[in-house]
């Protein structure tokens, strides 16, 4: 709660971190709540404020996370295709040396698929992530609000 104290500048954070779980944000507004006396409306909407910042930050540090995994994927969904072509284009009753490349391309294409499937998998959880991370201002701004209205 930045108010300008060293001591409410780490409440605040504190608040504000994916750590601390909601309930306890929620208890440490009330707690700080009743230290407060006229003005409370205004620290509170600063509080609020300094703390939607803060999420607010690090959802972008998180959607851009997910901005360079989608490149990623995308590069290796390409390489995947041109690895699939390259297999197509190696006539299958050549001399050895095809067979080589062959079972080379086929390797490559193999292990790059396995990747990309793994990373699919993964990335609903990661894609969920910007999400969870919202519902942390609506709840401390439940409390924050039920605060101002006491």
């Amino acid at each position: 709660m930045d108010d300008g104290t060293p001591a409410r500048r780490d409440r605040g954070a504190r608040i504000a971190a994916r750590r601390t779980p909601v309930e306890e944000g929620v208890s440490a507004i009330e707690a700080f709540a009743k230290t407060l006396g006229v003005g409370k409306d205004a620290t509170l909407t600063l509080v609020f404020a300094g703390r939607i910042a803060t999420i607010d930050a690090e959802r972008s540090r998180i959607i851009a996370g997910i901005e360079r995994y989608a490149k990623r994927q995308r590069r290796l969904a390409d390489r995947i295709r041109d690895l699939g072509a390259g297999l197509k284009g190696i006539p299958s009753d050549g001399p050895d040396e095809g067979d080589a490349r062959h079972a080379e391309l086929y390797r490559q294409w193999t292990r790059a698929t396995r990747i990309f499937d793994e990373r699919e998998r993964s990335s609903k959880a990661f894609c969920h992530r910007p999400v969870v991370l919202e519902r942390r201002p609506f709840m401390l701004s439940r409390a924050i609000m039920a605060e101002m209205e006491r």
